[in-house]
């Protein structure tokens, strides 16, 4: 087994969920779109997780193993702090459309 290295079970056991919220509001705007601040938190309840680590195996002289598996929750708090922009067409495009229009009554 290569050093540092962890083997993980395919599945969890228990029932998983998550729930969370999180807020974003705009801070200002650009010629292609609104900027906006994102603040969240989200808690991911994934049950007990079985794993391998680095020594956990023994190898026999007739061949066969003896496994030590580690138990532990796999539950995870989720911190989301982010900046999103638009990248959209340019708004003053819109602008002259709509100025045209009116115009032309």
């Amino acid at each position: 087994m290569m050093a540092g290295r962890c083997l993980v079970r395919p599945f969890l056991l228990g029932d998983g969920h998550s729930s969370g919220g999180g807020i974003r509001t705009r801070v200002g705007a650009t010629n292609r779109g609104p900027i906006a601040i994102n603040l969240g938190v989200e808690y991911h309840r994934n049950g007990v997780a079985e794993y391998l680590n680095e020594g956990d195996i023994l190898d026999h002289p007739d061949g066969s193993i003896t496994l030590f598996p580690n138990r532990t929750e796999a539950n995870m708090l989720v911190l989301r702090l982010g900046v999103s922009f638009g990248l959209g067409g340019r708004s003053d495009d819109r602008d002259d459309r709509r100025s045209r229009g009116r115009r032309g009554r």
